[in-house]
């Protein structure tokens, strides 16, 4: 293919000491998945299984992590893992169009991974009209490239969504926190949500359980872009209702009146507080656990927005207002983990010094990545996962996948007396209820459930002589969001 100008300063050279010619897959379609002729509708399959990813998701709740080449076993603990070339492949279905929201792109590598069959279908790119992330050019005439302008220098687009449109009128959903590039993907632990397919009803109303279908409506109409509208009214004619996880976005405004609680921080408050699904306030004693792979200026003290608007909406229960805030713990690799991970520069990890000089007391909120029951100690998280744990680390009363870091920016922040929420990224993620998923108060943490943690439980503190978080001043690193 003919080379683009890439968004990526890394291109395919990153990670290439880590990839094998052919990576082992859980999804292994066959014995030579890398091969374009594999994705050729005319191979005969009489003689080989076919596993979808509907075939699993059930059996995972559609959560993956990233499958990392050279890992002896990638099912180590019944861990799921995906490649991206799976998420693409023809035993899915045949793409015929699909829409990427990303900060991040290395374009020549993202439709090498289509099929071969379906790499002159129509791709649509979203992204950040920013200098970190801005596309000048693209010589696929295939694809169609949708910048999104932002609101002032510290904004960023920082979404990461995939809808594939199938040739049996399917649709899908991804939601996930890999940039489309290579490093992303191979060096790092990423998360990957998967949707079922989702087929077309004759219903405009949305049918989930959730509100997904109107919470992704209201989302995606805030682009106000001609490219996507068209997406909107595809999705318009599509069935939400196998969907079992709430949608949490951050759309980049200052948020009052009606839509103050329908992003960001707030959208975590409102479902906690008023779904029926929603924690009771049986577990205010549980604390709350973020991980995450970058940090923002949260302000001077831990109660300027850290332990306060940000924590009261994550300790949020049902039909409780009383704002009891539990501890806080925040899992972030220090700096001895980072040397001794495959990106050893820490590409992905863009804390800079003059943020943390200014916020020192967030050293007594960290916690080292560990991570042994995943077999990623050396691959470090760029996943953002929220949750909340019993004390005895064997419940979960919720879990949220997102590409929210820990930041004002992501979350939004209270101004105006708290009359509105501002917010400056682009950001998608998904929650998970056990009420609404099991039909139980929480979710077992343990090795045999199907919605499982990624690092290691009991948490390790910081030690507070030893230890110091990654900080990153390389310029290059404001690409690896």
């Amino acid at each position: 293919m003919e080379n683009n100008n890439l968004i990526s300063q890394y291109g395919d050279d990153c990670g290439k000491s880590v990839l094998p010619n052919k990576h082992k897959r859980q999804l292994n379609h066959n014995n030579n998945n890398d091969d374009d002729d594999v994705d050729d509708p005319t191979t005969n399959k009489r003689n080989r299984k076919t596993i979808t990813i509907d075939d699993i998701i059930d059996g995972c709740y559609g959560f993956f992590l990233n499958e990392i080449p050279d890992r002896p076993d990638n099912q180590l603990n019944g861990f799921h893992t995906i490649s991206l070339k799976s998420i693409l492949s023809n035993e899915n279905g045949k793409i015929i169009e699909s829409i990427h929201f990303n900060f991040l792109y290395n374009l020549e590598w993202l439709i090498d991974h289509y099929p071969a069959n379906c790499r002159n279908s129509p791709i649509y790119i979203v992204f950040g009209n920013s200098p970190q992330s801005r596309i000048e050019s693209c010589s696929y005439s295939n694809v169609k490239l949708c910048s999104i302008k932002l609101n002032g220098i510290y904004s960023c687009h920082h979404s990461k969504m995939i809808i594939l449109h199938y040739e049996d009128d399917s649709i899908r959903i991804i939601i996930l926190t890999a940039n489309m590039t290579p490093l992303d993907w191979y060096t790092v632990t990423q998360g990957i949500w998967i949707s079922p397919k989702l087929k077309k009803n004759n219903l405009k109303e949305d049918t989930s359980k959730t509100n997904f279908k109107n919470d992704l409506i209201q989302y995606l109409k805030a682009y106000e872009h001609k490219s996507i509208v068209m997406w909107i009214n595809i999705i318009q004619e599509y069935d939400f209702s196998p969907i079992n996880v709430f949608l949490i976005g951050s759309i980049c405004n200052s948020h009052g009146n009606d839509d103050r609680e329908s992003f960001g921080h707030l959208k975590i408050r409102k479902i906690l507080r008023t779904s029926h699904y929603g924690p009771t306030n049986e577990i205010k004693n549980w604390p709350i656990i973020c991980q995450f792979s970058s940090i923002g200026s949260l302000g001077k003290t831990p109660q300027s927005w850290l332990t306060a608007q940000f924590l009261a909406s994550f300790s949020a229960t049902y039909n409780d207002f009383n704002g009891i805030k539990p501890e806080l713990k925040c899992i972030y690799p220090t700096i001895e983990d980072i040397l001794n991970s495959l990106d050893k520069n820490g590409t992905c990890f863009p804390y800079i010094k003059s943020t943390a000089d200014k916020q020192p007391y967030l050293n007594d909120f960290f916690y080292r990545w560990k991570a042994s029951i995943s077999d990623r100690n050396n691959v470090m998280p760029h996943i953002k996962t929220y949750a909340r744990i019993s004390p005895d680390n064997r419940k979960m009363a919720w879990f949220c996948l997102t590409s929210a870091n820990l930041s004002k920016a992501a979350w939004g922040h209270l101004v105006k007396i708290g009359s509105k929420l501002r917010i400056l990224n682009y950001e998608l993620g998904v929650l998970f209820l056990p009420k609404l998923m099991i039909n139980q108060d929480s979710f077992s943490i343990s090795q045999n459930n199907p919605l499982f943690l990624p690092y290691d439980l009991p948490l390790v503190k910081y030690d507070p002589e030893n230890d110091k978080p990654w900080i990153n001043n390389n310029n290059i690193n404001t690409f690896t969001k």
